[in-house]
């Protein structure tokens, strides 16, 4: 996309030139006087600070609304550090992985449709995108991805492909909830219920007893994490399945389909 250097980038050179009159005509974006110092300006902001100055340019650049090139330009520049980590995690699918997850970056940035947590579903959709056109299915209960964190920077999350990587399930869902935490999607406590369900299920070497469920909810998984909280399965079970349901859900809302 020609932006690693923004100094000699002529989407971004372009996008310097229009910043003040989209700050004129959208409040969202008269935050500061150059785009470039965004990135350090979010640095000590809120997320919903951010995806306020997000949401503009998100808005700005889909042809549903400012269509401009510049825009989506800036927007993909400050989503850089995200996408660099989504290559990075999914870099041993394929030896193009940096020039696929640059251009389903691209074509997220030019089709936003409105909603909260621009970053997050931008590159959570970019990442759907990347495992499509490589050909990988995902097992709907680890279709979540990270997010938006506090320096503005993303962690994004692997979902298991078929055939299954060298990778353990506990590795791969903390990589998951990492984002549903900062989206109070799940709680603490949740997450680490479904982290030891993850590694008993690893260690089992559980694959996928129970539909959707990533073999998560496997009897002998429950009865072994059960018996070190003291819970009935029944309970473990209970709350491993509205966690999990939670994240399906979250998913979906950000464009997901679940397969099965």
């Amino acid at each position: 996309m020609g932006l690693h250097d923004p100094h000699t980038s002529s989407l971004l050179t372009r996008a310097r030139d229009r910043w003040s009159s989209w700050g004129e005509c959208d409040p969202r974006l008269d935050v500061c006087p150059d785009p470039l110092e965004l990135p350090e300006i979010f640095t000590g902001w809120s997320p919903g600070q951010k995806d306020d100055v997000l949401q503009g340019l998100a808005s700005l650049a889909s042809p549903t609304g400012g269509d401009d090139i510049a825009a989506a330009g800036l927007l993909a520049w400050l989503l850089i550090p995200g996408a660099a980590r989504l290559a990075a995690t999914l870099s041993h699918l394929s030896r193009r992985i940096d020039e696929v997850v640059a251009a389903q970056l691209w074509i997220e940035c030019r089709s936003w449709n409105g909603g909260p947590k621009v970053a997050a579903n931008t590159l959570m959709r970019a990442r759907g995108g990347v495992l499509r056109d490589l050909g990988i299915r995902e097992d709907p209960a680890w279709s979540v991805t990270s997010l938006w964190d506090d320096q503005a920077e993303q962690t994004c999350a692997e979902t298991i492909p078929s055939p299954r990587v060298d990778a353990t399930a506990e590795v791969l869902l903390r990589e998951v909830l990492q984002e549903a935490i900062g989206s109070d999607v799940i709680t603490g406590d949740q997450r680490d219920l479904l982290l030891q369900l993850a590694q008993t299920a690893d260690e089992r070497d559980v694959r996928r007893a129970g539909r959707g469920n990533a073999g998560l909810l496997a009897e002998q998984v429950l009865l072994d994490v059960g018996r070190g909280q003291g819970m009935h399965r029944s309970s473990v079970r209970r709350h491993a399945a509205r966690s999990l349901s939670l994240l399906r859900e979250h998913a979906r809302r950000a464009g997901f389909e679940a397969t099965a």
